[in-house]
């Protein structure tokens, strides 16, 4: 493909395959595009103008000349939720042999109930608040004495 100028559907055609092979597999973009030949850039406005059409009446969208770039984001996302269910699948078998698993399932589909808590101190020492100090101090002797 080095030098020859392609339309998106063309790059679709030749490249799909394999790029949504390795998006299933859990690829990045940067990944799966390398793999398949597919640069990033026009990756990026195959996406984007699968946005536009998403947005049309289904009518509409079966006659437009670029529908072909919403069937190949269809598909993307389609292999991102496989690879996504895959690895779910995974970790829910583990969850029987091995209580990490199951925890690192609950941290991370309950974060706010069981993720990780952190307690973060922070200690403010400056002159100000070493005079406030004294002053209560002092305050606190003149009213007892």
């Amino acid at each position: 493909m080095a030098g020859e100028k392609l339309h998106w559907s063309q790059v679709i055609e030749r490249c799909s395959g394999k790029f949504l092979t390795a998006i299933q597999t859990g690829a990045k973009l940067k990944i799966a595009c390398g793999y398949s030949g597919m640069s990033k850039d026009i990756l990026d406005k195959i996406i984007a103008r699968a946005h536009e059409i998403y947005v049309l009446k289904d009518d509409e969208i079966e006659v437009h000349p670029d529908r072909y770039c919403l069937e190949f984001y269809m598909k993307y996302r389609e292999a991102q939720s496989k690879d996504a269910l895959h690895s779910l699948r995974q970790i829910q078998k583990a969850t029987e042999h091995d209580w990490k698993a199951a925890a690192w399932k609950l941290e991370r589909g309950f974060p706010k109930d069981y993720g990780k808590q952190e307690t973060i101190e922070h200690k403010i020492e400056d002159d100000r608040l070493a005079k406030a100090r004294s002053d209560v101090e002092r305050l606190k002797r003149e009213t007892n004495g």
